[in-house]
């Protein structure tokens, strides 16, 4: 018993000291629990060196190294094992057919069934699960009904699939017909209306369940936070009989997932014991805020820490771009999974180390399609064409996003023959291809082949329709650009902000912008960061003081934008135009960002315009610590400018 639990929680090293301490080493039993204990852990060499060694061998012997090789080594492994097994049973049987679905091979899965020598329910179950797994309804629902029996495990399997794939009507007349509901088949509808935004009718399925325990109660408040309704959410949890470590560390994650860090910290603090998930729920909700410091101060307070600890501390130190300290946290990991190894490639990629990110690649134990796919992207927005094509054409699987990621590669380096070669190639086209496509054509001033690729469209998608917005406004095509939004079924924030700024390049007045902005609100559209820089560049280009002044106010005000350094730029460059170079230069010195060269000059340009050449000593000296001296000494040359103009 003492190696099964120690195999169960992943602590292998303690469970093989238990097993070589057992007098009877040679009873069977205890060599299945320890090669149970490797191959489930992901140690199938060490449960290969075992099963070798083991004095005698059963059935059960031979199905835990299976299922372990089908796990680990792949189904080609299983499958040999499979076929050398001296005797098999039910067992091995249906834990074959599950390898194959899990696999994808339902073909396999299916032969298995029909070859077994006795079909047992669990038989029954685990190929009608197969099929389940694989999404095949069609094929699932008649092995259901042709079964001989049907047990609680079936009937809460057939509503879990039919709600995985969003059949939550269908699953709920299935569980009005089951002979006997428990807390599982509760549990499954209740995340069915969930996840179909419906949590007032979960709670009349929780409300007219007798059976409630904690699990529930933890499902149906998951219910409401998961559609946004924190409050009733905590009331429910507040409400509960009952708490246990799953259902406050629930809460906890509830509140860390919407920001709410005092709330987190106030359940956490309140808990009778701490579990790992909850350790590690409190220090993701700090490092996602920001407060790597705090979340750090977590990590070293946990008395147990897993794989998921210390990827939630590479996580914090990643989003700060502290790549030496990620890499220090990972190189003291004992234990990696496949998340440590993609947190340490992100953090590379994401500071742009290109070679640092290629050499860990190569070290990767596994490559998952995602790993792939991050290190092609990385390479193939800020490397070369040549080492993007060279690893998109290594790649083993390559889904959509991978082959929209190299026509935007090869359209970005001008290579628009190959970026339409491999769109005729693409094996499965999304909205992404589409307008990636359109705005390949459209870079490379093929506006025509743009219309073409637009019109061929077999759904028409909000962000197609703006890449076609986007190719006839850069191309000057300001009339098509209208006649384009006009036709819009659906119109987004990129939609509005396209057609605002056409108005900018078009230089026909501020006034049809403008109430283009009201009207977009109006429509039930919310202006974003960039549409108050169009607004607030047309108020500077035509001098308009006052509105921009109250476009600056009502962007947080009435419309809670978060300021972006160009909102300030533009209301300092509008203040400094119209002559107030005091404010606008207070303005600068005051706004929540560190002033560039970019906010300098333009304090230095409304110096020169007012002819303040103190002001602009000051504006220009502030301007060259941000400027590349050994290239340009324009600050200056627009000093001496203004001195010379000056009276």
């Amino acid at each position: 018993m003492l190696v099964q639990m120690y195999g169960k929680c992943g602590s292998i090293a303690d469970a093989r000291a238990v097993f070589d301490g057992i007098q009877q080493p040679a009873l069977t039993p205890s060599w299945n629990v320890m090669i149970a204990a490797y191959a489930n852990n992901g140690d199938f060499l060490g449960a290969r060196r075992l099963f070798d060694r083991a004095p005698r061998r059963d059935v059960f012997t031979w199905t835990t190294l299976m299922h372990g090789a089908a796990q680990h080594e792949g189904i080609p492994s299983a499958r040999v094992i499979f076929r050398l097994m001296p005797g098999r049973t039910s067992v091995s049987w249906n834990s074959m057919i599950a390898a194959n679905a899990v696999n994808g091979d339902l073909a396999e899965a299916a032969a298995c069934f029909e070859n077994s020598p006795e079909r047992s329910l669990s038989s029954w179950n685990s190929i009608f699960q197969a099929y389940l797994h694989s999404g095949e309804l069609d094929r699932a629902k008649p092995t259901f009904d042709r079964s001989p029996g049907h047990d609680c495990l079936s009937w809460n399997a057939l509503l879990a699939g039919l709600i995985r794939q969003g059949h939550t009507a269908e699953a709920r007349n299935v569980y009005d017909a089951m002979p006997e509901t428990n807390v599982v088949s509760c549990t499954a509808i209740i995340q069915g209306y969930s996840q179909d935004g419906a949590p007032e009718l979960a709670k009349r399925v929780f409300d007219e369940f007798s059976g409630r325990d904690v699990v529930l109660w933890t499902s149906m408040f998951l219910a409401y936070a998961e559609n946004g309704h924190l409050e009733v959410a905590r009331a429910m949890y507040d409400r509960m009989p009952l708490w246990d470590v799953i259902s406050s560390t629930a809460i906890v994650g509830i509140f860390a997932h919407g920001g709410q860090l005092e709330e987190a910290k106030l359940v956490f603090d309140q808990m009778p014991r701490h579990s790992v998930v909850s350790w590690n729920s409190m220090m993701a909700a700090y490092a996602q805020k920001g407060h790597t410091d705090k979340a750090v101060e977590i990590f070293h307070s946990m008395p147990l820490r897993d794989v998921s600890s210390y990827n939630g501390l590479i996580a914090a130190y990643a989003q700060k771009r502290d790549v030496e300290n990620v890499k220090a946290v990972f190189d003291k990991m004992v234990t990696r999974d496949i998340l440590s190894w993609d947190a340490l490639l992100g953090a590379f990629m994401q500071d742009k180390e290109l070679e640092k990110a290629s050499s860990t690649f190569k070290l990767l134990p596994k490559r998952s399609v995602s790993s792939w796919n991050a290190v092609f992207m990385a390479f193939a927005q800020n490397g070369t064409l040549e080492e993007a094509r060279s690893l998109f054409i290594l790649m083993p699987q390559k889904d959509v996003v991978t082959w929209n990621a190299m026509i935007t590669a090869s359209s970005h380096h001008g290579e628009l023959s190959e970026a339409e070669l491999l769109f005729r190639r693409c094996p499965e086209r999304d909205s992404v291809t589409w307008s990636s496509m359109i705005a390949a054509f459209s870079q490379n001033k093929s506006l025509d082949k743009a219309v073409e690729a637009y019109e061929a469209m077999p759904e028409k998608t909000v962000h197609a329709c703006n890449s076609m917005l986007g190719a006839f406004m850069q191309h000057g095509k300001l009339q098509e650009t209208k006649d384009a939004f006009d036709r819009l079924p659906v119109r987004d924030v990129i939609s509005w902000n396209s057609v605002i700024a056409m108005h900018v390049q078009k230089g026909d007045g501020a006034q049809q912008a403008f109430e283009l902005f009201h009207t977009m609100h109006l429509d039930g559209c919310l202006p974003d960061a960039i549409t108050f820089v169009i607004v607030l560049s047309l108020c500077n280009h035509y001098g308009l003081l006052d509105q921009a002044c109250c476009y600056f106010v009502s962007r947080s005000s009435d419309f809670g934008v978060v300021a972006v350094r160009e909102h300030y730029c533009c209301l300092a460059d509008t203040l400094g135009r119209a002559g107030r170079l005091g404010d606008a230069e207070e303005l600068v010195k005051i706004m929540p960002f560190v002033p560039n060269s970019v906010a300098w000059g333009t304090l230095l340009g409304a110096c020169r315009l007012h002819l303040d050449p103190s002001r602009g000593t000051r504006m220009a000296e502030n301007a060259f610590e941000f400027t590349d001296r050994s290239k340009t000494s324009s600050p200056f040359m627009v000093l001496a400018n203004m001195y010379f103009a000056a009276p």
